[in-house]
């Protein structure tokens, strides 16, 4: 697995691209994914994580919807950041691309 130019998600260049490729290349155990908005990196973590493995929190219940019409089943979580359904340690590890922002 390689960073930067040579990368191995086709949306190299950006940030989104390069941190699904630093969580990639040291995945070990579960990945929670925190606000995935509309799946958008769904497709890239499934080809390299297990699906049993990866889980997907949103606090929008129709984005949940209309992520698994295109996406198909994953464990999504509906909750909010402030107050995880999970228990401690549960997950290896976690993750939000551009929520913070908002």
């Amino acid at each position: 697995k390689q960073l930067g130019v040579k990368s191995i998600i086709p949306i190299r260049g950006s940030e989104r691209a390069t941190l699904l490729e630093t969580i990639i290349s040291g995945a070990s155990g579960s990945i929670l994914e925190v606000g995935f908005g509309y799946g958008q990196n769904i497709p890239v973590l499934s080809r390299f994580i297990n699906k049993e493995n990866l889980f997907f929190l949103e606090l929008d219940l129709e984005r949940i919807v209309a992520t698994r019409e295109v996406q198909g089943e994953f464990s999504f979580i509906n909750a909010d950041i402030m107050n995880l359904p999970l228990r401690d340690k549960s997950v290896d590890t976690v993750f939000t691309s551009a929520v913070l922002l908002y």
